[in-house]
């Protein structure tokens, strides 16, 4: 026996080093594989929940208010999804590449396989309905998160400049009703020749968005058309 290989065996019997069961590293590459696949799965919830903040969004009513697009769009990212899901996938990276078979491939490849897989996954949990319900948890507890609804309800509170929501709560006639907005207050409706969006009702308690003009001094709208307040993939609940 050699000096390295008498050196080798001394280590052992110095440190009582034992050979380990087959099992403990299967268990562990198993273990490995099912964190990389929650890590993957709560990255998709995430951008489940960024694609539902970019699609709620009435990105065309923002030239009622004056505002750039550009600016408009840029101050509407998700970046707080778009941050925790990049943490998400680096930690889906650190993971699989510590499984059996991770070493195997480049990391440029693993990183992209992540992001696509995140957002085809994410775009299906969006689709039903998953991301609204992670943008409202996120509204609820996390501190200082504005959500989508909350985004959209600055911007559809601005009658003097011919946007305004709230809530149906007495029909007058088939061109007049009555509206309480988002703030409490409530508005006559003027609602002759009105463009109404699929998904929108002249019935008591249906939420809607208005585009028209205030009469001046009064409190009267004149609608030109009138929107949902919830998406098509959204269920009709209190509004914000």
């Amino acid at each position: 026996m050699d000096t390295f290989s008498k050196d080798i065996v001394k280590k052992i019997e110095k440190q009582h080093i034992t050979p380990r069961s087959r099992w403990i590293f299967a268990a562990r590459d198993i273990g490995t594989w099912v964190l990389s696949g929650i890590l993957l799965i709560i990255g998709a919830m995430v951008i489940s929940a960024a694609w539902y903040s970019l699609f709620d969004h009435d990105w065309d009513v923002y030239a009622y208010v004056g505002a750039n697009p550009l600016v408009s769009f840029l101050e509407n990212v998700p970046y707080f999804w778009i941050a925790i899901a990049l943490v998400l996938f680096g930690l889906v990276f650190l993971t699989f590449r510590k499984t059996r078979e991770g070493y195997h491939y480049a990391a440029g490849a693993i990183v992209v396989g992540a992001i696509v897989i995140g957002l085809v996954a994410g775009a299906m949990l969006f689709g039903i309905g998953a991301g609204e319900h992670v943008e409202r948890l996120a509204s609820t507890y996390v501190p200082y998160y504005q959500s989508a609804q909350e985004r959209q309800a600055e911007l559809w509170m601005n009658p003097d400049h011919g946007l305004l929501a709230g809530t149906i709560n007495q029909i007058d006639s088939t061109t007049q009703f009555v509206l309480t907005d988002l703030e409490g207050k409530q508005w006559t409706i003027t609602a002759s020749g009105t463009r109404w969006r699929s998904g929108a009702h002249p019935f008591q308690g249906s939420a809607i968005k208005l585009i028209g003009s205030v009469v001046t001094g009064t409190t009267m709208f004149i609608a030109k058309e009138i929107r949902p307040w919830f998406s098509v993939w959204e269920r009709q609940r209190p509004l914000y």
